[in-house]
């Protein structure tokens, strides 16, 4: 009752947003149709001046404004009393697919997660469906990169759902279209879970799917995936075939991206064979075509597996100088998932150098020491090492166990567990760097 006409508009407007909000947000959410009577930035400073709203520092210093939970509640109250909750609640999902398609520091988005979430659950509501299509599509990086898996497959598989009431003749080619590309994100999420059937239906679901709509971009991309879960279950011959398939529909697109990701593929399924230097060959080759024109996932995941082709030729300072770049690169990014991969292969290379070194127990300890890093913050960030991993991972450990007691291994192995991300990845890079 403090509050002028304009102020209590603006902040039961803002009980829309979930985990706080920006001032663009606030503008572009709250005064959709210009109708609120005053500036934005001049009502937030109203409503922190008199307490209902807090001012922090956002993303590099720009400001962003939350609510108590008890406060959004009432505003939210308030909103629904007005008649406007339901179109506020459009206008907060409409933006936040906007931005998480629009932003291209994907890593930046995971301080409006908790909006995202509630504009996937407004989705649920929409007549075509496409909204939440869109966000969980967008927000691709977050799921797989930074934590969120499980969640990410599950808003994903939730997605794919066919809607009530709809056939496959009644929805919009939009809809098809994003619905497809849902199928074979949901593919590559199970596969990182190490559901690889699960992982090889929805693949072959998306890849059905694309065809049919002729969107070829998109096929390339699922036809390399697939190619490389099918390769993962011992169908070597189908999965060359369409790996094959999708090299040549991406070289005609010249898309680098993918031709980078068919190489690091087939580079990888050739070392599962044991072809180590045609490994080698195949993934330095995408390494060579991408380096010129990206510098992101596709570049460490390469690094990474070269990392890992060159500790099982014994070319341990190659591998240290792969690994050390991937670390960096991956560190700067913010990535998490990847980067325990990246960890171990590091735990890998200590092991490997120094059994014959000045201080076999030391080298022992400090692999022990980041193997144990790296299995509590898969637990923690919810990244199973996948089965493809398996075979060297277990080499690692026996290696690593031979240079210790039982006792000093676990002591060791405990202390690791302590370790944040960022100092297992500095541990990591010192055994990278070490010359």
């Amino acid at each position: 009752q403090l509050l002028d006409a304009g102020e209590q508009m603006l902040f039961k407007r803002l009980g829309v947003f979930v985990g706080g909000w920006t001032i663009d947000a606030a503008e572009a959410i709250c005064n959709a149709t210009g109708d609120l009577p005053l500036e934005s930035v001049d009502g937030l400073s109203a409503l922190v001046d008199k307490s209902l709203v807090k001012q922090i520092d956002g993303m590099d210093g720009e400001p962003r404004f939350i609510m108590l939970e008890t406060i959004r509640e009432f505003a939210l109250d308030q909103l629904a009393t007005s008649g406007e909750l339901e179109l506020l609640r459009q206008q907060h999902a409409t933006f936040f697919v906007t931005l998480a398609e629009a932003t291209e520091q994907k890593d930046s988005l995971e301080i409006e997660l908790p909006n995202f979430r509630a504009a996937l659950v407004w989705s649920r509501t929409e007549a075509d469906g496409t909204s939440g299509l869109r966000l969980v599509l967008a927000l691709d990086w977050l799921w797989g990169h930074a934590g969120y898996l499980s969640e990410g497959r599950g808003w994903l598989t939730e997605v794919v759902a066919v809607r009530a009431g709809h056939t496959s003749e009644s929805e919009s080619i939009p809809y098809r279209t994003l619905r497809a590309r849902a199928f074979a994100r949901l593919g590559i999420m199970a596969q990182w879970q190490n559901d690889l059937a699960a992982a090889q239906a929805a693949l072959e679901q998306g890849v059905a799917a694309l065809r049919e709509l002729g969107d070829t971009k998109a096929l390339a991309d699922a036809l390399a995936d697939l190619g490389w879960i099918v390769g993962q279950r011992g169908d070597y011959a189908q999965s060359g075939a369409l790996l094959e398939e999708s090299l040549e529909l991406s070289r005609q697109l010249q898309d680098i991206n993918n031709i980078a990701w068919c190489f690091f593929y087939m580079g990888t399924l050739a070392y599962f064979q044991g072809y180590l230097t045609r490994a080698s060959e195949l993934l330095e080759e995408g390494l060579t075509i991408y380096r010129p024109f990206g510098q992101g996932w596709v570049l460490t995941s390469l690094l990474l597996n070269l990392g890992l082709v060159a500790l099982d030729q014994d070319e341990l300072g190659r591998a240290g100088v792969y690994l050390a770049e991937c670390l960096t690169r991956l560190r700067e990014m913010g990535e998490r998932s990847q980067v325990l991969r990246a960890v171990e292969l590091c735990a890998g290379l200590a092991a490997a150098r120094n059994p014959q070194g000045a201080d076999p127990q030391g080298a022992g300890r400090r692999a022990a020491r980041i193997l144990g890093a790296a299995e509590a913050l898969r637990e923690t960030l919810g990244f199973p090492l996948m089965t493809s991993n398996l075979d060297y991972h277990g080499r690692t450990m026996v290696a690593t166990q031979a240079l210790l007691d039982d006792a000093t291994f676990t002591a060791a192995w405990n202390a690791g567990r302590e370790l944040t991300l960022d100092e297992a990845i500095s541990e990591a890079l010192a055994v990278a760097t070490e010359q």
